[in-house]
């Protein structure tokens, strides 16, 4: 898989997890889930590693109610044929 197939995956990870967490009723802003593919390429870098995509999220309407630090790790990059241990 080249650089630009997995990162286009990564991506999409991104968003859906994004989507999910706000129907969910986590806070996500309306800037992230519309950002693009070349915005997303331009904030994480096309040479990024996994570990930078983690994030912790709250409740809308309680901020106590926290997500704890998420990551892409190896299970849902298996899951999607992204390798195991790769950054």
């Amino acid at each position: 898989m080249s650089a630009e197939d997995e990162m286009a995956k990564l991506f999409r990870v991104w968003k859906t997890l994004l989507e999910m967490l706000r129907d969910r009723g986590f806070l996500v802003l309306d800037s992230e889930i519309k950002t693009n593919m070349r915005e997303f390429m331009d904030q994480y870098g096309e040479n990024f590693k996994r570990e930078n995509l983690e994030f912790a999220r709250a409740k809308v309407d309680d901020p106590n109610d926290q997500l704890p630090r998420m990551q892409v790790h190896d299970p849902i990059a298996r899951y999607l044929g992204l390798g195991e241990g790769k950054s």
